[in-house]
């Protein structure tokens, strides 16, 4: 349970110290209009209230920040939780040069300073500002309570990139996602009973799991099932997660938009996934229609937008990639294939076309600066391997100290240096967080070469982008208008691609991520001419 109450020391904690300053605050003013001996008495009380007030102070700050690089946050209430934690701290601060000018006061025997005690209430004040704004994180923005809906529903909106085109038109409400029961990113539709699912979801083939579950070693006469929807995502597949005699599995029903072969390269990927360690688990396969996966329910959390900034966890990200990419790739049924070059195709495709209109006019010259870095990245053979291909962030989940990737769907053979890029790109990460994300993949500190290389991939990575996004726009506008919108639009960068799907749970409308489209193409013709 440790892990679930951690975030809640910082409330706990701080209620203390509001107290404490504000009796403290109270008792000291108090003291200017009483003439008797209670006036000593009311300013030594005040005294120590504040000097207690400032000991609790710093536990909260410590706890504060803790739950600020835990709890489960999207942009908004990072934006809420960043201004509080900055009130906080310049209150904080101010209370204890009061605090340490108290206890000169009281050494010295002064019995009052009114300019001590005017900016003890300017500092009062200050602090209900700041109890405010925490006040608004949690019960506006919902951090840190553990039962908000909606926290980590927009799963594939944030990776709806190079890797998840198809999942941005061949969405539907089921599930996607299986993380963890300890305040992690779940979403249960309420238990229900075997049959009555199987009645609510008849498309799925209930029969042949129920066959293959009684002919395995998991099967228990005594055990009841308890089955339950994991709701959230954009994959056409659905999960369920399944308890057998205590035990969890989630159960994958691969979506209808599958033919066989995709189906078998799938479950393939799958398996070996499990088999090598990177991914959860698998228990039993669908062996005739490959149509479901029974794999474990990894205990754990996925990823958040704080932790991209932690450097532990960014070097075990590259730690485990490397893995993947250096491991011998299915031996069968598996697809050379990468989603990051799908961009490219659809460009190379669609203006082969007469007559059509994709885009800006601009996208002429901007692919030529990409095959011209294109060119440079590609001197040199390329070792191919096995690519995750969607190492979004709620695909990546932290087990303890180590990281399960999840969702296995797209992987392929392809160049692993454009998945690398991707990671940089898609989470933020500044040089220093870069650093220390190649020296876990790496397994030592990245060369210049290879920091030059990686830098024209992120360059490319922003018209590829660009690319992918075009392809998905069903408004069919005429080139003029097309210009039009791109002079309007401004420079933009992957991860504001990936902020502003974030926020959504459902796909943006086409002139919010048209806008960003465009400002890729933008910031991509900025970038390449400096190459």
């Amino acid at each position: 349970m440790l892990p679930e109450i951690i975030p809640n020391w910082h409330p706990i904690f701080v209620h203390f110290t509001i107290a404490l300053f504000s009796v403290a605050t109270m008792l000291i003013v108090s003291s200017l209009f009483i003439k008797n001996d209670l006036k000593s008495k009311l300013l030594e009380a005040g005294y120590i209230n504040l000097w207690l007030g400032c000991l609790f102070t710093f536990v909260t700050v410590v706890a504060g920040f803790y739950a600020y690089n835990t709890v489960a946050h999207d942009e908004p209430s990072h934006a809420a939780m960043t201004d509080h934690r900055n009130w906080a701290l310049v209150t904080a601060s101010i209370f204890l040069v009061l605090t340490l000018w108290s206890i000169k006061l009281y050494r010295d025997n002064k019995k009052q300073n009114l300019f001590f005690i005017g900016c003890l209430v300017i500092a009062t004040s200050l602090l209900s500002i700041t109890g405010w704004k925490g006040a608004e994180a949690v019960y506006r923005y919902g951090l840190g309570v553990m039962s908000m809906p909606n926290v980590d529903a927009h799963k594939h909106m944030e990776g709806a990139t190079p890797m998840d085109h198809d999942k941005m038109e061949k969405s539907t409400p089921d599930a996607h996602k299986h993380m963890t029961e300890k305040g992690g990113h779940e979403h249960e539709i309420a238990k229900n009973s075997f049959d009555s699912m199987m009645q609510s979801y008849p498309q799925f083939p209930w029969q042949s799991f129920t066959t293959a579950l009684k002919s395995s070693k998991l099967n228990s006469k005594d055990s009841a099932i308890e089955i339950s929807l994991l709701k959230g995502g954009f994959s056409s597949d659905a999960l369920f997660k399944i308890n057998l005699s205590g035990n969890n599995y989630v159960l994958r029903f691969m979506g209808d938009n599958h033919s066989l072969a995709q189906r078998k390269i799938i479950t393939a990927s799958f398996e070996w996934a499990g088999l090598n360690g990177f991914g959860p688990k698998n228990y039993f396969i669908d062996q005739e229609q490959y149509s479901f996966i029974l794999s474990e329910f990894v205990e754990g959390m996925t990823l958040n937008l704080g932790d991209t900034k932690n450097k532990k966890i960014l070097k075990a990200v590259g730690s485990i990639l490397s893995r993947v990419h250096k491991a011998n790739p299915p031996k069968e049924n598996y697809q050379e294939f990468s989603q990051f070059i799908f961009g490219q195709k659809w460009y190379q495709t669609a203006t082969a076309e007469k007559n059509k209109i994709i885009g800006p006019s601009v996208l002429k010259e901007a692919y030529k600066h990409w095959i011209r870095i294109n060119d440079e990245v590609n001197k040199l053979p390329i070792k191919k391997s096995m690519l995750h291909n969607d190492p979004n962030l709620r695909n990546v989940l932290l087990n303890g100290e180590n990281i399960i990737l999840l969702d296995w769907e797209l992987a392929g053979i392809g160049d692993p240096r454009k998945e690398i890029a991707h990671v940089c790109a898609w989470y933020g990460l500044n040089d220093e967080l870069m650093n220390a994300f190649l020296t876990g993949y790496y397994d030592r500190v990245p060369t210049n070469k290879e920091l030059q290389i990686l830098k024209k991939l992120k360059t490319q990575i922003l018209l590829e982008f660009a690319w992918v996004g075009l392809s998905t726009l069903k408004a069919d506008l005429d080139q003029a208008t097309w210009d039009k919108y791109y002079d309007q639009a401004s420079p933009k960068t992957v991860e504001d691609l990936s902020l502003i799907q974030m926020q959504s749970e459902n796909k943006p409308a086409d002139e919010v991520t048209r806008n960003i489209f465009l400002g890729l193409i933008k910031q991509f013709l900025i970038e390449s001419k400096k190459e």
